[in-house]
């Protein structure tokens, strides 16, 4: 999978390419100087980071009256950024580190994209209308829920795309939560899974 497999399978228009191409160049040159993301997944980043978030959006789409979606320690805009730039919106980025942020709000610059960023921890940030959470590679799944517990969110669906120990993380979940949820392959990675959490509350 490459930036071609992006384009033809996600990409409906010039503007939307030219954007993915400005993201992309703007990834590796401020990536020389912060550790946006790890240097080697930088070689393979239309898979690794572009494909991967992108294809969250088939999960997002059943929820056609979402009143927003949180992108939770979005780092350098994977997968909340993607997605805005994919339609979906209102997105709001929520980043504690002002690296991070700066960068961020250079590529939404850049790009056109409609996203918000907020920069402050998740547990302190002051927070817009939402039903929808994603976080990739921010925290585990126990971890995200717990967070949302303590902010009193519960009637909400997630979106959490995991690696290949998504089955000992989901173990250890299930011992504290009693939740609903549906786990999809990945197409970036047979190991890995998207997991969709429709309900949960604690055991």
């Amino acid at each position: 999978m490459d930036k071609g497999f992006f384009f033809e399978n996600f990409c409906f228009t010039n503007e939307q390419r030219r954007s993915f191409l400005t993201y992309s160049r703007l990834l590796s040159s401020w990536q020389k100087n912060l550790n946006l993301v790890s240097s080697r997944s930088l070689e393979d980043q239309w898979a690794r980071h572009f494909i991967d978030s992108a294809q969250i959006i088939e999960f997002i789409k059943p929820y056609k009256n979402y009143t927003g979606i949180i992108d939770i320690g979005s780092g350098a805009g994977f997968p909340g950024l993607v997605l805005s730039l994919l339609g979906c919106c209102p997105m709001y980025l929520i980043e504690s580190n002002r690296h991070k942020v700066a960068f961020l709000k250079e590529v939404i610059g850049k790009t056109g994209s409609k996203a918000k960023v907020l920069n402050d921890r998740i547990e302190n940030v002051k927070l817009p209308s939402f039903n929808i959470v994603i976080s990739r590679a921010f925290s585990s799944i126990n971890k995200l829920l717990s967070i949302l517990e303590l902010r009193g969110i519960y009637e909400v669906k997630c979106i959490f795309p995991k690696g290949k120990t998504y089955n000992q993380e989901l173990d250890e979940t299930k011992k504290i939560w009693d939740i609903n949820l549906r786990t999809y392959k990945s197409i970036t990675n047979s190991e890995s899974r998207i997991v969709v959490v429709e309900a949960f509350k604690r055991v």
